[in-house]
């Protein structure tokens, strides 16, 4: 059971990814700081790693990426001591995301593979199709861009099949991917863009894309 502690933590972190989206980073900052310390004071592992999760997101949004890799890697680490596959997928894909903007798509395939595997171990929906347009962007940078295009297909189809949305970072990574594939297909990416329009098994979709990081 949660107690009253977690779910001040949990309020406080939300209620500062509501400023972050209406890009009020500075009041974000301060309740992301205020959720963090009171989960170290109070001894909460799994809070503590929720948290600063987050705020590397933040800091990945601000384009603060040193300081996001070794906050991602803490809360990466929080998620292991607890056996969270949910959060350690979640962390994984947020830095392959970091790989890839400093063009390290080795690290970020290493990433990728155990992002989507805890993806299928858990059958869930929103890490894997956060996972699918940076896992498309290394697929194009290694020669694939048919799969590319394809992943891509695939993450916008369970988006819209399952009401998810793109977190702000990932959808940069879609679109600048999607732009790409049409310069380099050309008349060719109609066909493994048509994937838009049909519907996926989970495990399916994960087999799909670590065949593409191969």
């Amino acid at each position: 059971m949660i107690d009253d502690t977690r779910w001040l933590i949990l309020a406080l972190t939300h209620l500062a990814g509501a400023y972050l989206d209406q890009a009020d980073t500075r009041r974000a900052a301060i309740l992301q700081g205020e959720a963090l310390a009171l989960a170290q004071s109070s001894g909460d592992v799994r809070g503590a790693a929720i948290v600063t999760g987050n705020l590397a997101y933040q800091l990945m949004l601000e384009g603060d990426d040193d300081r996001a890799r070794v906050m991602l890697q803490e809360a990466l680490d929080g998620h292991r001591v607890l056996g969270d596959a949910y959060g350690m997928a979640s962390c994984l894909q947020s830095l392959a995301a970091l790989a890839l903007r400093a063009g390290d798509t080795a690290a970020a395939t290493v990433d990728l593979r155990e992002s989507l595997r805890l993806s299928s171990s858990i059958r869930d929906s929103l890490t894997l199709v956060q996972a699918l347009p940076v896992a498309a962007a290394v697929a194009l940078a290694h020669g694939q861009p048919d799969a590319a295009a394809r992943l891509c297909a695939v993450g916008e189809a369970l988006c819209a099949a399952r009401g998810l949305d793109l977190g702000p970072i990932e959808r940069n990574v879609m679109d600048e991917t999607v732009e790409r594939l049409r310069d380099v297909l050309g008349d060719r990416f109609d066909r493994p863009w048509a994937a838009k329009d049909e519907t996926f098994d989970l495990e399916d979709v994960v087999e799909e894309a670590l065949r593409a990081l191969d």
